[in-house]
């Protein structure tokens, strides 16, 4: 669905704002969640702006922001009643041709090659981790503890190299410093 924003072209880009516009215009209807709509529409509005003045534009910080909000608003989509999650679907469904559960059997592809691999290999990647182990934690199916357990160490392993990467960074910085 939205796997490689990089190489997307501006008609897939704006498609992927008017799904995104349409998910959180929906978690925010008035009757779904009653006294936000101000906060839903300087939400759109800036999504607009971001939208034209960063990610049309090509940047790349932006483009992986993006990657993480769209995961974000799938995974707010979670705590949907299931009458609700399938009315915003049949609206996706009608709009896009895919949906909400089209998109976690992406996400869950992406998450067993993580765990076939073994490791992290970007922020976006724990960012996807993290939010699913609070998925099989709240779903409390059979075996998704041991999911969660396991994706949760290769957190660990990821945060242990980030911060690995950052201490040496700020001893280069430091000694950049005392060479001036």
């Amino acid at each position: 669905m939205f796997d490689r924003l990089n190489e997307m072209n501006k008609e897939q880009l704006l498609t992927i704002k008017d799904w995104y516009i349409t998910v959180f215009s929906f978690m925010g209807d008035g009757a779904f969640c009653p006294g936000i709509s101000d906060y839903i529409n300087a939400h759109v509005a800036f999504m607009e702006s971001f939208f034209e003045n960063k990610i049309l534009k090509g940047n790349k910080t932006a483009l992986r922001g993006l990657k993480m909000a769209l995961n974000d608003v799938i995974d707010s989509c979670r705590s949907l009643s299931p009458v609700d999650r399938k009315r915003l679907n049949d609206i996706l469904r009608d709009k896009f041709g895919y949906d909400l559960n089209d998109a976690d059997k992406k996400r869950t592809k992406k998450i067993e090659a993580i765990v076939t691999r073994g490791k992290l290999r970007s922020d976006t990647e724990y960012y996807l981790a993290k939010e699913w182990i609070d998925h099989l934690l709240w779903s409390g199916e059979a075996g998704d503890v041991e999911k969660a357990q396991e994706l949760d160490m290769l957190l660990c392993e990821y945060e242990q190299k980030v911060a690995e990467k950052m201490e040496k960074a700020n001893k280069r910085r430091k000694k950049e410093r005392a060479d001036d």
